[in-house]
């Protein structure tokens, strides 16, 4: 039935009222435009006191009751202040708010009215009034920055004069100093070079004198030694002991002929009176005659010694230095290598250089001991595996003569692994 209060339902003793959808306003005290829920589009500028009114047409605002939730917010908060809500405190952007109506005394919620806007943004917050100021901030630097430019430009040239002619003053007094400093340079260095000089000829002359007096004193004094037994017993002396004798004589007399021949031969290198005179020489030929020279020594350590040269492999050089060169190293490795194992000599021939490759199987060497082969302040010397003594002079007469010729010597070698002694030799004579 129709009543003051609108439409009831009466049912027994239970009463079901229904509140209309509410309509919402948009107004502002300071923007002579308002808006409402039946407004195609919504859009107003921020921060001019907008304000959201709901009311029902149906009943008096004061006895209805009216709740809104913002956007995606669950909650339905009341509104407050006759039914109003500020706006103030939103950024610009679009907005989704949904309002429903109770009437006091009826406990049905209308259905909500939904309604989008949208709040936009001040002008100087606007893409364009960006843009705008920081065209205008850009142009500010570009003035200041140039008017700074032009002012230290002027500087910049008046001290470019003031730098000029000090320049010049500098530039005179620079080359005085840089001619006496390349004459005292000059001077440093020939005086250094003498020095260095100096001292590798007293390290010669130590080792020499020292070479001299004890490594060829030693050998004479045991030949004479064995030799003054086999005349003083030799009828009561067996073939064996007479011949281990005379063994030990050879082999003695060898190993100093060996010594004073590379003594010989350092000091001619040393006075420069070695005369390199080169040739294309046959490897292979050069190994074979060596082997001969060796074989006694290689005997008697059951040593197996094995030329897997090529007849065909040659380099140019001279024969007498890479002669002596090829000994040595030969003698070296039978010296150093364990009885019953072998010491073999290859080549590999590269576009310039023949590298011979001399491999023996012995005690090898350390780091350290590499470093010291080749120098000729250390005479690095160390015995071999029936305790055979050297100088460490033959070595540093491989590497004068080799580099004589035209090439280098290098050593591969580890503690109990044996070493590998390479020399490069050029394969053509020099244009």
């Amino acid at each position: 039935m129709g009543t003051a209060s609108g439409l009831a339902l009466m049912g027994g003793m239970s009463q079901k009222m229904a509140t209309s959808t509410p309509k919402i306003i948009f107004r502002s005290d300071r923007y002579p435009v308002s808006f409402t829920n039946y407004s195609d589009e919504i859009e107003f500028v921020e921060n001019r006191d907008w304000v959201l009114m709901a009311y029902n047409s149906n009943y008096p605002s004061r006895s209805t009751l009216f709740q809104y939730r913002l956007d995606d917010d669950t909650t339905w908060r009341a509104m407050q202040d006759q039914n109003q809500l500020h706006l103030d405190d939103l950024d610009a952007g679009t907005y989704k708010i949904e309002i429903r109506a109770r009437q006091q005394g009826n406990h049905t919620w209308s259905e909500s009215t939904v309604l989008e806007f949208t709040i936009s943004p001040l002008w100087y917050k606007r893409w364009w009034a960006i843009i705008l100021w920081a065209i205008s901030l850009f142009l500010l630097i570009y003035f200041i920055i140039r008017f700074n430019t032009r002012r230290l430009e002027a500087e910049n040239l008046a001290l470019e004069h003031l730098v000029d002619e000090r320049t010049v003053e500098i530039t005179v007094q620079n080359k005085e100093l840089a001619s006496a400093k390349i004459e005292v340079e000059q001077k440093n260095a020939k005086l250094q070079s003498l020095l260095n000089e100096l001292r590798a000829l007293n390290a010669t002359k130590d080792k020499m004198f020292s070479i001299i007096s004890h490594d060829l004193k030693n050998p004479f004094t045991s030949i004479i030694g064995f030799a003054s037994i086999l005349e003083d017993e030799f009828e009561s002396l067996t073939n064996e002991e007479k011949i281990e004798f005379v063994n030990k004589i050879y082999n003695t007399s060898t190993r100093t002929y060996e010594l004073l021949e590379n003594l010989l031969n350092w000091s001619r290198s040393q006075t420069g009176r070695i005369v390199i005179q080169k040739s294309n020489l046959k490897l292979k030929e050069m190994i074979d005659k060596n082997f001969e020279l060796i074989s006694d020594s290689a005997i008697t350590k059951s040593i197996t010694l094995i030329n897997h040269l090529d007849e065909g492999t040659e380099v140019f050089a001279d024969y007498d230095t890479i002669n002596t060169v090829m000994r040595n190293l030969l003698t070296n490795a039978i010296k150093f290598s364990m009885p019953g194992k072998s010491v073999e000599v290859s080549a590999e021939t590269g576009h310039e250089f023949v590298k011979i490759n001399v491999v023996d199987h012995g005690i090898g060497m350390n780091q350290d001991t590499i470093s010291k082969l080749f120098r000729t302040d250390v005479f690095h010397s160390t015995n071999g595996t029936n305790s055979e003594k050297g100088t460490g002079l033959g070595l540093i007469l491989c590497k004068e003569f080799v580099e004589k010729n035209g090439g280098k010597i290098e050593v591969q070698s580890e503690p109990l692994m044996g070493s590998t002694f390479n020399v490069f030799l050029p394969i053509h004579s020099e244009k």
